[in-house]
């Protein structure tokens, strides 16, 4: 994937659903990806949350090897993964129904799950000084 598409067919759906408060008091993590880094991307991000972008090649760098405290990697796509591809599909429609259905799935009760789980990493990352500690969990 390029800068670009990255920008355009993820970045800016994203940023669109936000309400001004996501967007004036959260911040952006990502990983290094070179879609990720790009200068026109981090530029863009920067454009919408200033100095709260946590990734490669800006202020707040994600430290190489830090452990995982996004929900989305630590728990959701795994999940998605595992669901999505329990059977095959023919074409992009099949694979967009498929992850669609799946994503419905997710109830408040896997949310609540999910998030208990983020304020145990939280804890961990902060009593551990950031080392790893997913061998702890």
């Amino acid at each position: 994937m390029t800068g670009e598409r990255y920008r355009q067919q993820i970045l800016e759906p994203f940023i669109q659903q936000l309400d001004d408060e996501e967007l004036q008091l959260g911040y952006f993590q990502q990983d290094g990806a070179t879609a990720h880094t790009a200068p026109a991307t981090l530029e863009y991000l920067q454009q919408h949350y200033d100095d709260r972008v946590i990734s490669l090649g800006v202020q707040h760098a994600f430290p190489p090897r830090s452990p995982d405290l996004t929900p989305l990697d630590f728990s959701i796509f795994g999940y998605l993964k595992d669901k999505v591809f329990q059977r095959q599909m023919n074409n992009l429609a099949e694979l967009q129904h498929e992850i669609e259905r799946w994503v419905q799935s997710i109830d408040g009760r896997m949310l609540q799950n999910i998030f208990e789980s983020k304020k145990k990493r939280v804890n961990m990352c902060l009593e551990l000084n950031g080392e790893h500690f997913q061998h702890l969990l």
